[in-house]
C-alpha cells in the first residue's frame, strides 16, 4: 500500500467521523449555513470519487483541496454558531 492510499484513506476516515459528528448533533441551524455546510460535504465526496477514479494519482491538489474544504467546514460552523 503506498503512501497516497494511505493518505487518503485516512481522510476518508477523518471526513465520516467529523460527518458523524455533526449527523449526531441536532443543530439548530441557520438554513443558509445548512447548505453551505452540505455543498462542502457534497464536493468532498466528489473529490474522493475523482480520487478513487483516477486510481489516487492527482498530483496532492485533490487532498488539498479537501484540507481547503475543511477548513470551509470549520468555517460555516463558527459562523453558525455566531448566528445563534
Amino acid at each position: 500500500m503506498n503512501w497516497k492510499t494511505r493518505t487518503s484513506g485516512t481522510l476518508l476516515g477523518l471526513a465520516l467521523l467529523v460527518g458523524g459528528i455533526a449527523i449526531g448533533q441536532n443543530w439548530r441551524r441557520h438554513p443558509n449555513l445548512a447548505a453551505a455546510d452540505q455543498a462542502v460535504h457534497q464536493a468532498i465526496e466528489s473529490l474522493h470519487a475523482a480520487q478513487r477514479a483516477n486510481h489516487y494519482d492527482l498530483a496532492g491538489h485533490a487532498a488539498h483541496a479537501e484540507q481547503l474544504l475543511h477548513q470551509a467546514d470549520n468555517e460555516i460552523r463558527a459562523a453558525d454558531m455566531a448566528a445563534r
